[in-house]
């Protein structure tokens, strides 16, 4: 059990850090040693701003919420244009 939260939290990792290479250009994939395990990191997309949490949708799409409170669609490893509508706003406190 505990490997495998391990090997899943690997996994967000190179996600989450993927997203974050952001406006680094094309970059090959990277890998990462961790004092328990090797992954690869791979940039799926650029142009986000401070993405911040992601949600996979099941037509293989991508929702990305970045830090500034938009939430955007990535498609075919490309952000779209605008943001989604219907999003509440996010408190700065």
């Amino acid at each position: 059990m505990k490997h495998e939260i391990l090997r899943r939290a690997a996994a967000v990792l190179g996600v989450v850090t993927a997203f974050t290479a952001c406006g680094a250009g094309q970059l090959p994939a990277q890998t990462r040693d961790s004092d328990h395990h090797r992954f690869t990191v791979t940039t799926v997309v650029e142009g986000l701003e401070h993405p911040w949490g992601m949600a996979f949708l099941p037509d293989g799409g991508i929702l990305v919420t970045e830090r500034p409170g938009r939430l955007r669609l990535v498609r075919d490893g490309r952000v779209l244009p605008g943001v989604v509508a219907g999003v509440p706003g996010i408190p700065h406190g």
